[in-house]
C-alpha cells in the first residue's frame, strides 16, 4: 500500500529530492533523464505515490542552478566515447539507451567531425591490422562504425 504525502511533507519531500539529485550530480555528471529515474525510484523505495509535479520542480530547479547542461554533457559524452573507440551508430544507441531525447542525439552526434571519426577509425584500423579483412570490417560495425566509412579508411 503506498503512502500519500502530508502538505507538510510535500516541503520535506522536495528538499530530500534536492539532496539525491545533488549527491548524484557530485559523483558525475547525469543527463535530465537519469535524474528523474532516480528520483522516481526514490518515491517507491520509500513506498510513497510518485508525485510528478514534484519531480518537475526539482528537475527545474536543477536547470537554473545549471546543475543540468544536458546540452554540454552530450556533447562531451559523445566525444569521450569516440575517444574510447566507439562509433557514431553505437554513441546514438548508448545514449537512447540512457533516455537522452532524438534533438539532443543529433546535437551529440553533430559534435563528431567526419575527420574525427575517421582519425579514430584509422587509429582502430592501424591497431588491429593483424586481423582478417572480414573480422576487423565486422569488429569495427560492432563498434558502431558504418561499412561505407570502414570501407573508405580500409581501401
Amino acid at each position: 500500500m503506498q503512502r500519500k504525502i502530508l502538505p507538510l511533507d510535500l516541503f520535506e519531500a522536495k528538499k530530500h529530492l534536492e539532496l539525491i539529485a545533488i549527491k548524484d550530480l557530485s559523483v558525475r555528471d547525469r543527463f535530465e533523464s537519469e535524474i528523474r529515474s532516480r528520483l522516481s525510484r526514490e518515491f517507491t523505495k520509500n513506498k510513497m505515490a510518485v508525485h510528478f509535479d514534484l519531480i518537475d520542480e526539482v528537475i527545474e530547479k536543477l536547470r537554473s542552478q545549471k546543475y543540468l547542461r544536458d546540452e554540454e554533457l552530450v556533447v562531451k559524452y559523445a566525444l569521450h566515447l569516440l575517444d574510447e573507440g566507439k562509433g557514431p551508430y553505437f554513441i546514438k544507441a548508448k545514449l537512447q539507451s540512457q533516455g537522452v531525447s532524438d534533438s539532443l542525439i543529433r546535437l551529440g552526434l553533430a559534435s563528431l567531425t567526419l575527420d574525427n571519426v575517421r582519425s579514430v577509425l584509422q587509429k582502430i584500423i592501424d591497431k588491429k591490422k593483424s586481423l582478417p579483412k572480414d573480422k576487423l570490417i565486422r569488429f569495427l560495425m560492432m563498434r558502431g562504425f558504418s561499412y561505407s566509412d570502414i570501407k573508405g579508411s580500409i581501401d
